[in-house]
């Protein structure tokens, strides 16, 4: 909690609170990351020794953080059929997935060997926590046009989206001009 921070932050260091400084402190990543989801289908899906790939719409373009330092900044990854139902199955019928984005490079990995129930092509993966350092560092490598940004709030009983963002491609192609 931001309590316990302030609590490790006096203790540690209690020169700061002596009144001669001001203390700021910057939580972004706490305070706006859950606010934020990613939904991609999946494109393809191959079988490899015992584990499952599923490549998506999305990867290190928009988590370059987790392309980059996977220990550190990685996701919670749900599945869903085409249809939005959420895909359940029993912990016995979970199958190890490795979850790649659409570039072609190595790091372009969300999860390794991930137990997931099984993935089909059409699938949708929700990423979860991505309302921070996603989409405000993507990356348009390859040319890959950025997703679109959506906010939803209920409005009388029903999910109303929209739209806040989205680019063209004819304004991803301006940077070769």
């Amino acid at each position: 909690s931001f309590s316990d921070y302030a609590g490790v932050l006096k203790s540690a260091v209690p020169e700061l609170f002596s009144g001669e400084y001001q203390v700021v402190t910057e939580f972004g990543r706490s305070l706006i990351v859950k606010s934020g989801v990613t939904l991609s289908s999946i494109e393809s899906t191959k079988v490899s020794g015992r584990v499952k790939t599923a490549v998506l719409h999305t990867g290190a373009n928009q988590f370059l953080r987790t392309a980059y330092r996977p220990n550190e900044w990685f996701h919670r990854l749900t599945a869903y059929d085409s249809k939005g139902e959420a895909k359940l199955s029993s912990e016995s019928d979970m199958v190890p997935h490795n979850i790649l984005g659409p570039l072609c490079f190595s790091g372009d990995r969300l999860a390794s060997s991930i137990q997931l129930p099984d993935l089909e092509r059409g699938d949708i993966i929700c990423i979860h926590d991505t309302g921070g350092y996603c989409s405000s560092m993507y990356s348009t490598f390859n040319s890959r046009t950025p997703l679109p940004v959506y906010f939803f709030r209920e409005m009388n009983g029903s999910i109303v989206f929209e739209l806040v963002r989205k680019h063209s491609v004819e304004k991803t192609l301006q940077y070769w001009e």
